[in-house]
């Protein structure tokens, strides 16, 4: 879009008409990064409040989806004439589940490893083959 235009966005429903509920489900935010002199590319990232997903209206619990509708429109400065509109149907395949395996370790009684770069709040210690004893 050309440079300092002005313009209005919004999420909806999948329909592309009905409001997102809860209003409070997605935050944006937008950057705006120039391409040459006379343009510029709009860019606009949401956030989702993870614990409102699944009870919102645009969650597909069936497809594990969320499935919105985001509309930019570039206006005029005063906001009363659309110059142009995008309409753009998003789904966005949500993986709720933790996928992690805990192998044999290799530790005897008496060994056990440790490692911090003292940013982490990690412990060493010592196992008997039974109980970890906190160093």
């Amino acid at each position: 879009m050309g440079i300092d235009r002005s313009y209005q966005t919004q999420i909806l429903a999948h329909d592309c008409k009905t409001p997102i509920t809860p209003e409070n489900l997605l935050r944006l935010t937008t950057e705006r990064n120039p391409n040459n002199d006379r343009s510029e590319t709009l860019t606009l990232n949401y956030s989702v409040e993870k614990s409102l997903l699944t009870s919102s209206n645009v969650w597909n619990e069936a497809m594990n989806q969320l499935n919105m509708c985001q509309v930019v429109q570039l206006v005029l400065p005063d906001e009363a004439f659309v110059i142009t509109e995008d309409r753009r149907v998003i789904d966005i395949n949500i993986d709720f589940s933790a996928h992690y395996s805990i192998g044999d370790v290799g530790l005897s009684p008496g060994e056990a490893e440790n490692s911090t770069d003292g940013e982490d709040p990690v412990e060493g210690g010592t196992a008997d083959g039974e109980t970890l004893q906190r160093n």
